[in-house]
């Protein structure tokens, strides 16, 4: 039987949340708190399952998407590569600009253009998506911090990332940025992969598009930080151990060109 993806797109009648559990000190260990990775501050309160995030002067934003019948409200989420281009998941945006906007500290700010990857195509035989990337272009410059894509580094199995999204928490809330952490299952040349085991975290409804980071120390000594991929896909609808989801490598080398060949201002590390 087809396996149908399960997007980690947040639609307002879903209850769904960002789940985690582990906050140990291990360094092999994912942990629940990323916000200091992208220079964020963490917010001290009662947040069970992640860390909400102080997203005043951050380059992840979140994204609404109102179809033009005005009869469903998507939230993704999404992060400035330039100063009017915000990568997110192919399968969170239509292609009309008409009814996405990007959320900027409190206002909306309204796309002007939505460029999704050539080869976007659902496999519902996989339950995947592939090239599932898009890049919004905005009616207006963002002045906030961007990241850049991590294009030196060889990514293999078994090493730790963060995450981040805007989805529902186990509250039912939204649209808070909240951070987590995920080891890695499986690397392929299109795919990361993520079984949840309920260490670490989990991306759920609402991360759709939100960056998958990658932290590692260059030949100089330097600490840095960057995009390798953006949330997908699921196989849980309510993202409990045993969920295994998928994040679009942006290392693919078509993927890689696309964003490159489209937003000359993106940085790479």
């Amino acid at each position: 039987m087809p396996i149908k993806p399960i997007y980690r797109v947040l639609s307002l009648w879903l209850c769904i949340y960002l789940s985690s559990c582990s906050s140990g000190s291990d360094s092999a260990t994912p942990k629940n708190d990323a916000c200091g990775i992208i220079g964020l501050k963490s917010i001290q309160t009662k947040i069970v399952n992640g860390t909400a995030c102080a997203d005043g002067r951050s380059p992840i934003v979140m994204i609404s998407t109102t179809d033009l019948g005005l009869t469903n409200s998507d939230i993704c989420t999404g992060t400035l590569i330039s100063a009017n281009a915000v990568i997110t998941a192919g399968h969170c945006v239509p292609l009309e600009p008409a009814g996405v906007s990007v959320v900027v500290q409190g206002r909306n700010v309204s796309a002007r253009e939505i460029r999704v990857h050539p080869q976007y195509r659902v496999d519902q035989g996989q339950g995947l998506v592939y090239f599932d990337v898009a890049i919004i272009f905005l009616k207006e410059a963002i002045s906030l911090p961007t990241l850049p894509i991590v294009a030196s580094q060889q990514l293999n199995g078994n090493e730790i990332f963060s995450i981040y999204g805007y989805g529902l928490d186990e509250k039912n809330r939204s649209g808070q940025l909240r951070s987590g952490q995920i080891l890695a299952t499986s690397i392929t040349p299109t795919h990361l992969f993520h079984d949840f085991d309920g260490i670490g975290s989990n991306t759920c409804g609402g991360d759709s598009g939100g960056p998958l980071v990658f932290t590692f120390t260059n030949e100089s000594g330097i600490t840095r930080s960057g995009l390798v991929g953006l949330t997908s896909t699921g196989t849980d609808l309510e993202c409990r151990p045993g969920d295994s989801a998928s994040y679009t490598n942006l290392q693919n080398p078509e993927i890689l060109s696309f964003i490159l060949g489209n937003v000359r201002a993106a940085q790479t590390i």
